[in-house]
């Protein structure tokens, strides 16, 4: 009887997150990183490589959120600004 395994990488931040979402939301991060889930760092630099990721914000009412994302960023972070 053996166990088995998931697959890990090199990443071991990619190999949480990816296992993490669920349903990806276009131009997201998750988008980028759901078919992650089980991969290998080969995989994982296949996948990514020429990707590029901005830090922006995102208005919620009346919280701002930061986010990752795969479409340019939309308005700036401010410094001395408390973001959630």
């Amino acid at each position: 009887m053996t166990v088995q395994h998931p697959n890990s990488s090199f990443y071991p931040e990619v190999d949480f997150t990816s296992k993490s979402v669920e349903r990806p939301i276009s131009h997201s991060i998750g988008e980028l990183l759901y078919p992650l889930s089980n991969a290998n760092s080969a995989d994982v630099g296949e996948q990514i490589e020429g990707s590029r990721l901005f830090v922006r914000t995102r208005v919620d009412g009346d919280v701002d959120h930061v986010e990752l994302s795969l479409l340019g960023p939309s308005q700036p972070l401010n410094a001395g600004q408390m973001y959630t």
